[in-house]
């Protein structure tokens, strides 16, 4: 495995668990955070 697809896979992983991280924070804080931010709402619907 090179350096690239490891960092490629890497990054897959990060981003994956930011995402989930933010929608966990939305689903908790509620339509507040879903209100300021519509994009991200929509994509992790």
């Amino acid at each position: 495995m090179d350096k690239r697809s490891f960092n490629f896979l890497f990054a897959i992983v990060a981003a994956s668990m930011v995402v989930l991280g933010t929608y966990k924070m939305a689903k908790k804080k509620g339509h507040i955070l879903a209100s300021q931010t519509p994009a991200v709402s929509k994509n992790t619907k």
